[in-house]
């Protein structure tokens, strides 16, 4: 599954604001694993437990910025059975998902960043970009590296 916020200023506002894109990670982490558990329970699984790894890329190809996550989930989930006394976790395999599933699960991961982006003001209530969003003092205190970190995300010379 591939989740990609296009627009260029999202781009900059994750590079430049940590805190917003930990919040961003951990809306799309949240709602992959609530999608997972609630296919498990529809299966009669019993608290159902999945599982990922993922790590943040900061650069493109061509050493430009482009700060994204790569993502892998397990196609299944773990559920605890109780063995001789022991609980053990079994893997139990899930139905791979649908491309009517993985519309319905960006349509979620898109609704609640857009609502995070106009509660913090990076959006307006009409959905449209403010000018100037908050970022890390380091972008703040430094307008050149706000510059750079903006012409390197666009794919042009900074100076």
């Amino acid at each position: 599954m591939f989740v990609k916020l296009a627009h260029v200023s999202m781009h900059f506002w994750l590079h430049s604001n940590k805190e917003l894109f930990s919040k961003v990670y951990r809306i799309i982490i949240k709602e992959i694993h609530s999608y997972c558990k609630t296919k498990a329970l529809a299966y009669g699984i019993k608290d159902p437990k999945s599982g990922a790894i993922s790590f943040t890329q900061l650069a493109g190809s061509a050493l430009n910025l482009n700060p994204h996550l790569h993502i892998l989930f397990c196609d299944g989930v773990f559920s605890g059975i109780n063995q001789n006394g022991a609980e053990t976790f079994r893997f139990r395999n899930l139905e791979a998902i649908t491309d009517k599933e993985v519309e319905k699960l960006l349509l979620e991961i898109s609704s609640k960043v857009l609502k995070l982006l106009k509660k913090h003001d990076y959006l307006n209530h009409e959905g449209e970009m403010v000018n100037h969003p908050l970022s890390d003092s380091l972008f703040r205190d430094h307008e050149s590296l706000a510059m750079a970190t903006s012409s390197s995300i666009v794919g042009r010379i900074a100076y």
